[in-house]
């Protein structure tokens, strides 16, 4: 845990200031992450493009398949399935084979994760923003820039989503009630994919990071991101190819 006072750089990301600690997680440390521009970056690409090539063959990928997702069973990498059976799990959607993912570009989004917990917990303790924004009567001339663009975004949100709408009614009586619970946590996942100009995965080292969403409910499967490292490192001997993770 970091605590971050209220001086700090980071404690001007809103305006409200709650006493608060945020910390990151390390479980994506797992992942296969190259060195940029390093010598094992391009013997990971071309030992990753073999296994892609080798799962072209039917019966390979038939059984490399069946016996990842008999692992992931048998590891706790499942969930409950749509049938709602007591005793029914299926396994959880997975890659059967590992991304490469640049160091500088996993060392860049893991710095900046603190700040992002740090701006989503004071959002949701900025009553007046939430409530401002999500209801029309308030007058435009009222709002800033970046209270109007996301105000135009979540009115549509809570007038077109049940779920959204739920959500908000829940929050607009846990503020009413002034907060009852003085202690609240945060789980949250902040989700990137790499954009690479040219296409080409030679290039990868010149990828850059961009946010693709932030999570603040379906964050439960962070947990399982060591053993599905294990399954990609299982799965890959599987077809007859070894690769050193």
């Amino acid at each position: 845990m970091t605590s971050l006072p209220d001086e700090s750089a980071s404690a001007a990301l809103w305006r409200v200031s709650p006493n608060v600690k945020v910390s990151t997680s390390n479980v994506a440390e797992n992942a296969l992450v190259s060195e940029t521009g390093s010598r094992t970056q391009p013997i990971i690409m071309e030992r990753l493009e073999s296994c892609v090539a080798a799962l072209q063959d039917e019966n390979v990928l038939k059984r490399a398949v069946q016996d990842a997702k008999e692992y992931a069973i048998s590891r706790g990498v499942c969930m409950k399935s749509k049938s709602r059976e007591p005793d029914s799990y299926t396994f959880v959607p997975f890659c059967l084979l590992p991304s490469p993912y640049p160091r500088e570009a996993f060392q860049q989004v893991k710095s900046l994760q603190e700040d992002i917990n740090l701006l989503i917990h004071r959002v949701a303790h900025d009553y007046s923003f939430l409530r401002d924004c999500l209801q029309r009567q308030v007058d435009n001339d009222e709002l800033t820039v970046p209270h109007l663009l996301l105000k135009s975004r979540l009115q549509l949100t809570i007038e077109t989503d049940e779920f959204t709408a739920s959500i908000f009614n829940i929050y607009q009586k846990v503020w009413e009630a002034e907060f009852p619970q003085p202690l609240s946590l945060g789980l949250l996942r902040s989700d990137y994919m790499l954009d690479l100009k040219s296409g080409d995965t030679k290039e990868l080292h010149k990828a850059r990071p961009k946010q693709v969403e932030v999570n603040t409910i379906a964050s439960s499967f962070g947990g399982i991101t060591p053993p599905l490292c294990k399954l990609q490192k299982y799965a890959l001997p599987s077809f007859a190819l070894s690769l050193a993770l």
